[in-house]
């Protein structure tokens, strides 16, 4: 399991996330959150991203969790380390993510 810097909490953190796989008719729809940001609210202007346990925890995992981006036709993601690894692995462009209180939000949607 690769380490990451945190700039929030000032020391090397493990990489982990929450997941949970969604279907909709044809859609397969993957939500992805850091796992230390669970539970919280993030609120800039008129913009708040809620990160709900209902909808974001189902199981744990580390950056494997790229190899689910495969089968998914939308993808949403909320955390600083969750989007930088989709960036970093050119499935996200830095340009179209969301920062609010200095945690960023992305979503993929494939057609």
């Amino acid at each position: 399991m690769r380490s990451v810097w945190c700039e929030m909490c000032g020391k090397a953190t493990e990489m982990k996330f929450y997941y949970k796989i969604y279907r909709s008719g044809k859609d397969v729809i993957l939500a992805v959150c850091d796992r230390d940001i669970l539970g919280k609210i993030f609120e800039e202007g008129n913009i708040v991203l809620n990160v709900k346990k209902e909808f974001y925890k189902g199981e744990e995992i580390g950056e494997e969790v790229l190899e689910l981006f495969n089968s998914a036709t939308i993808i949403n993601l909320i955390g600083t380390q969750i989007v930088n690894l989709a960036i970093a692995n050119k499935w996200v462009e830095k340009e179209n993510v969301l920062e609010i209180k200095g945690v960023k939000h992305a979503q993929i949607i494939k057609i």
